[in-house]
């Protein structure tokens, strides 16, 4: 009947009937190969007609009976966005992982394909709704030889999660970027997990960052050093914008939209134990002055006893020190900033002479230049008769 009306015309008799019949593939929990024929006929018969699969999303779209299961991201008008869907689509969305098991034998390949076009892999795909079926159904996909590490593109407004950005995800990304904290869990426990990169950057970065979260990934060996545009995981969370209550700051630090999650227990994350708290992000600020410009008084107090220093190539908003001087670290942060302000440390070599168009290597000891981001040079011109040793000759 499927096959039938995805064959037919919009207003057919049975168009109904074949939407109920969707929704009811939840209920089927025992293997039937009549209900597999079925959904293999309506492929096959998108697949020779793909404009067919309108008929079927808009009756999905106009079917105020067609229920998702709670907390799903998806609504009925979803439907008619997708294009060219795979052979899993319906199964994965509506279907029991049997029958997931059941194509994916038959046709090995459905597992390196994408659900639909912007939709990303089925580990992604069954992942982002909050099924009752959905952690039986990434296991059954992991057994059946899925990819765990594999990125695929995720267009974002297809799944409503306008607040995270379109690209490709790896399933672990994905599951964290909208904070599936079930999948997160379930890939975390597979050995033939590989964390990429930039996966606390990701965490960081969602609507609602979890320590938890965090505290899992830096057990499993995410990098918090790791540099992403400048900017390593900390730098990127103490950066978003920000918003207080019960406090008279200027509109520097309250933006609109802005989160007022208290984020100490995420920094607390990545700071302990060894993050380098002198590291500077592209603006060249350090945490430090990062939760000073945003206005994070109980992040400030925390990082000044972890020591945290301030940058003396950054610059403190202005308006920071009005908001600053009435808390109790008020004199640390005074301390830290004369500490960055020293101008630099003078290196004494001796004397040197060196001739009008000569020059000279100067050994310079005991000098971490690792830490040095400028180096100047002066010089005291004196006249030795025969030559004469100026700055212009100083490099």
């Amino acid at each position: 009947m499927l096959a039938r009306v995805a064959g037919g015309r919009d207003g057919h008799p049975l168009l109904e009937y074949a939407v109920h019949a969707l929704n009811h593939l939840k209920h089927i929990s025992v293997e039937d190969t009549r209900v597999m024929d079925c959904l293999l006929q309506l492929h096959s018969e998108l697949g020779r007609n793909p404009e067919k699969w309108s008929l079927i999303a808009s009756a999905i779209a106009n079917n105020d009976r067609f229920q998702y299961r709670k907390k799903s991201s998806l609504t009925n008008s979803h439907w008619l966005k997708v294009t060219s869907p795979s052979l899993l689509f319906i199964p994965l969305q509506l279907g029991q992982p049997w029958m997931v098991e059941y194509l994916v034998k038959q046709q090995a390949n459905l597992l390196d394909m994408d659900v639909a076009p912007g939709w990303g892999s089925p580990l992604i795909f069954a992942m982002t709704f909050r099924l009752t079926s959905m952690l039986a159904l990434l296991d059954a996909l992991k057994k059946l030889g899925a990819d765990l590490n594999k990125p695929s593109f995720i267009q974002n407004n297809l799944y409503s999660q306008t607040n995270v950005r379109s690209g490709f995800y790896a399933p672990i990304s994905w599951a964290v970027a909208i904070r599936q904290k079930e999948a997160v869990d379930f890939l975390l426990s597979q050995s033939a997990l590989k964390l990429p990169d930039d996966i606390l950057h990701t965490a960081v970065l969602c609507v609602k960052p979890s320590h938890e979260v965090v505290s899992k990934l830096r057990q499993r060996g995410a990098n918090i050093h790791f540099i992403v545009e400048g900017s390593t995981p900390l730098h990127v969370l103490l950066s978003r914008k920000r918003g207080r209550s019960g406090i008279a700051f200027t509109q520097l630090f309250v933006g609109s939209g802005a989160s007022s999650q208290d984020w100490l227990p995420i920094v607390k994350e990545l700071v302990e134990p060894s993050y380098d708290l002198s590291l500077q992000d592209g603006t060249a600020r350090t945490p430090l002055q990062i939760a000073l410009d945003q206005g994070l008084s109980n992040i400030v107090e925390y990082l000044l006893e972890k020591n945290a220093p301030l940058s003396a190539s950054a610059t403190l908003n202005p308006n920071m020190w009005n908001w600053a001087k009435d808390q109790k670290w008020f004199p640390s942060i005074q301390a830290a900033a004369d500490a960055a302000d020293k101008p630099s440390t003078r290196i004494r070599t001796g004397k040197v002479f060196i001739k009008p168009g000569e020059s000279e290597v100067i050994p310079i000891k005991d000098v971490d230049f690792s830490r040095i981001r400028a180096v100047v040079v002066s010089a005291i011109i004196e006249d030795k008769g025969d030559y004469l040793y100026s700055p212009k000759n100083a490099t």
